[in-house]
């Protein structure tokens, strides 16, 4: 199969389930800065319920992703967060993402074999446009 085939039958697998682009989290789509604290972001997902922020550098491009994980894995078995460390050193850098064009399908699955709870919605020239969670994948799935 060759790549044109591969984007046709993933854009084919999405359109038997219906759309994905719905559960795309734009709207309210909450961004720091890579000096930003970790304290600081973790307040801020935890007031907005959510369990991902897109990091930016200074210039306002996409320099990686701050997730429930990454906070997870900075705790030591018996050591404390440290809030005052800057989100850079503990962010994943250059995330894996999807398009909107990839089916929805294509994404779960991809998300489910890279361990992904969350992914990175990227438009035209590699911009963030979103993110979506495995959560909502699996909910819009489950109802098909």
């Amino acid at each position: 199969m060759n790549a044109t085939q591969k984007r046709d039958a993933r854009a084919m697998d999405g359109m038997r389930i219906g759309s994905w682009h719905g559960l795309v989290r734009r709207d309210g789509l909450v961004c720091v800065l890579e000096d930003d604290r970790v304290g600081d972001v973790a307040t801020i997902m935890a007031r907005s319920n959510i369990g991902a922020v897109l990091v930016l550098r200074n210039d306002g491009m996409l320099s990686g992703i701050f997730t429930e994980r990454d906070l997870l894995r900075m705790a030591g078995a018996d050591a404390p967060i440290d809030g005052d460390r800057i989100v850079a050193s503990a962010m994943t850098r250059d995330p894996w993402g999807v398009t909107l064009e990839d089916g929805a399908r294509h994404v779960a699955r991809e998300m489910l074999a890279r361990g992904f709870r969350h992914a990175v919605v990227f438009g035209e020239g590699r911009t963030p446009v979103g993110i979506v969670s495995m959560r909502d994948m699996l909910a819009m799935l489950l109802e098909e």
